[in-house]
């Protein structure tokens, strides 16, 4: 991802000319160690589009001779594709191998016709093979219409066999064919055993939503640092650096690794698609490792070298040479480069898997959203300083500035998009800017002195009512507020049953004290059970409600004055009378309780907006220098909401003064992080006190005359 309007990156690396016939320089003994290892790798792991080619099952005590050999077949990462709405498979109808062979939805059994491998074949798409026949996932003839079934044919490279893996972050993808921009779709929604299997234009049913079994994420951490491998500034771009970065969870530090043969793999980054590459396949120490298009080049091929305590060497084909963090860096933004392998710790890395294990339920929501941020809250100046000083805020916040535009969004100590802010107060919030240095390697630059501020302002709190968890009433005292007598009389001859309304009026006060004040209206209902000493049950319930900007405090206080019933049936027996004694008691109480509180501020980005590669709705070229402002405290609105009202309505001309199908288009899977972010919840959890809780306890009484 560029920073400078300036920058021109390489639109793809060459593919080696032709595999390298070297050895590599390494003793005998440690090729077979390295083999050995990756047999055990291989087993442990449950990778993606493992294709795995050998005649040769390796015995536990078999002498290798040459790492030509390769792995055991056994360790093919082929799985099961299956419908959200119906948990069948995708299954090659009647195990049929022949071309045209009918693809339905089928009840899973186990069958090599409902296992399918992903294959990555550049531009984030890829086959989807099953894996009894080796033929691929087809739009017959390129048909673009709805209602086109899908069947297998033998891969032949054509852009209807191509599928591009969407992720809905719960759990669920879409496969949305290249050649149409269309989703495999199963017909109708069917639940049957045998349901056809066509293209349609998508939809958010969960008859299109798929679950890939096969499918594995790590994060590659180098031992030295600890931090993630990471395409800087989540580019989709060929030519973008590959360096460590603070660990995230977004998808450009998410990565897939792809079995090749002879125990080599790709590794393929998971917000681009592309691949891990050694640029322009040079063998130098120093050469600079960045993504592009997969091309199956050896300069794209790396060999996990197990060094114990799940460390691995992650080691080129092309020039027999290890991964390395330059210089031995623990800096975030520090780039990965080859290098001659020394043992050093920065040569070494810890494969993290990010997928739930197959089986597990996901528990990710089902609404595209992210799981928030949660401070301690002491008062409101604490918690604006925390969320200020977050860097996860931060980062999102930064991210999504760029990809709207804003030049220069980050620190001029690296490249990374999201880190080197300097965060101060201003005003009732707080200002993050992007430092500028000129002493700092990366100071250099068209306009590189103006980087982006980012401002939070218009703080506010609200309580969700729904989050409410109440402690125990605690009656604090009692008093008579009314008494009476009823006679209910039975003339029948028979045992007759006789009600009776009571009615009496009663005023409640309640008053509260809170460590907090509340932005928005709201109401509560407080219902609980209480003994009183030697009168029995008692029903505490009291409701009121909250006005907007109003904190509440010891003292404060609401009366009510209402009109109750309590309505009373006996037995009586025929021919007699029954005395009703009512007593009704007030009752003085308090309650506690906690609740989550939400945090809510405005958002605004000011800085200078890249030539032409920019989201403003006119796309200037001209570099303006602009305000864009998220949030409107007067309406209502926090800065989130805004972002995310003008987002999901994209599809809506003239809604927004930003175009942001041209940045989700442009940006694909890191807009649709930072939008998940956006839609979780950044907040606290308080606590407070209900006092002089005013409630009612009743007291009824049958006596015969």
């Amino acid at each position: 991802m560029k920073l400078s309007p300036s920058t021109v990156l390489a639109s793809s690396a060459p593919k080696a000319s032709a595999p390298l016939a070297i050895e590599m320089a390494l003793p005998r003994r440690t090729r077979q160690r390295m083999l050995g290892s990756l047999v055990a790798l291989a087993s442990a792991f449950v990778l993606t589009g493992c294709v795995v080619e050998s005649d040769h099952d390796l015995g536990e005590n078999e002498d290798i001779e040459s790492t030509e050999q390769g792995l055991s077949a056994s360790t093919s990462a082929s799985a099961p594709i299956l419908a959200k709405h119906s948990n069948m498979c995708l299954d090659a109808w009647n195990a049929n191998t022949n071309d045209g062979g009918e693809v339905r939805q089928g009840n899973c059994n186990g069958g090599t016709n409902q296992k399918l491998r992903l294959v990555p074949v550049g531009d984030s798409y890829y086959n989807v093979v099953f894996e009894h026949s080796g033929k691929c996932l087809d739009v017959p003839h390129g048909y673009t219409s709805d209602g086109t079934g899908i069947q297998q044919h033998a891969c032949n490279g054509g852009e209807n066999q191509k599928f591009k893996v969407v992720d809905n972050y719960d759990g669920y993808h879409w496969l949305v064919a290249k050649h149409s921009g269309k989703c495999v779709d199963v017909g109708g929604g069917s639940m049957d055993n045998g349901a056809g299997i066509y293209q349609y234009s998508c939809h958010n049913g969960d008859n299109q939503k798929f679950k890939l079994q096969g499918r594995r994420f790590y994060n590659i951490k180098p031992v030295n640092s600890g931090l993630c491998f990471d395409v800087n500034g989540a580019s989709l771009a060929s030519g973008a650096t590959i360096m460590q970065g603070n660990c995230h969870g977004g998808d450009n530090q998410r990565f897939e690794l792809y079995a090749k043969s002879n125990g080599y793999y790709t590794i393929v980054n998971k917000n681009s698609g592309k691949c891990v590459d050694v640029y322009y396949a040079s063998t130098a120490d120093g050469a600079d490792v960045k993504q592009s298009e997969c091309n199956g080049g050896d300069n794209q091929l790396f060999q996990a070298v197990d060094l114990g305590s799940k460390k691995y060497n992650l080691v080129a084909k092309h020039s027999g040479k290890c991964l390395d963090v330059w210089l031995a860096s623990t800096a975030n933004a520090a780039p990965i480069k080859q290098s001659a392998c020394n043992g050093g710790e920065n040569q070494q890395f810890t494969l993290d898997e990010l997928e739930v294990p197959e089986g597990t339920p996901s528990t990710h929501p089902v609404i595209d959203s992210y799981s928030g941020e949660e401070y301690a809250y002491e008062d409101l100046a604490t918690l604006k300083h925390a969320v200020a000083h977050d860097p996860t805020i931060t980062y999102n916040l930064a991210m999504l500035a760029h990809m709207l535009g804003f030049a220069w969004a980050g620190g001029t100590q690296g490249t990374a998009v999201g880190q080197g802010f300097d965060v101060s107060p201003s005003g009732d919030g707080y200002v993050l800017q992007a430092r500028y240095n000129p002493s700092d390697p990366y100071a250099g630059g068209y306009r590189s002195n103006e980087r982006l501020k980012i401002t939070l302002s218009d703080f506010g709190t609200t309580l969700n009512p729904a989050t409410f968890v109440y402690g125990p009433v605690e009656i604090t005292g009692t008093d008579q507020i009314t008494s009476g007598n009823v006679t209910l009389v039975n003339e029948t001859d028979e045992v007759t049953s006789i009600g009776k309304e009571l009615e009496y009026k009663l005023t409640t006060t309640t008053s509260h004290s809170a460590d907090v004040s509340f932005t928005e209206s709201f109401s509560l209902a407080i219902e609980n059970e209480a003994k009183i000493p030697f009168l029995g049950e008692s029903s505490v319930k009291t409701e009121f409600g909250f006005e907007s900007s109003q904190a509440y405090n010891e003292g404060t206080s609401e009366e009510e004055t209402v009109t109750l019933t309590d309505v009373f049936a006996a037995p009586v027996p025929p021919h007699s009378s029954v005395l009703i004694t009512l007593m009704v008691n007030r009752t003085k109480s308090q309650i506690s309780y906690t609740a989550s509180a939400g945090v809510t501020f405005t958002v605004s980005f000011t800085g200078f907006l890249r030539t032409s590669d920019n989201a403003r709705s006119d796309h200037p070229t001209d570099r303006p220098t602009i305000t864009a402002t998220f949030g409107n405290k007067a309406a209502g609105k926090s800065g989130f909401e805004d972002i995310l009202d003008q987002y999901d309505h994209r599809q809506i001309e003239g809604y927004s003064s930003w175009d942001w199908n041209w940045a989700t288009t442009t940006y694909g899977a890191a807009m649709r992080d930072v939008m998940r972010f956006n839609r979780g919840s950044i907040g606290t959890t308080t606590s407070g006190k209900f006092k002089q809780v005013r409630g009612i306890s009743t007291y009824i009484t049958a006596t015969p005359l």
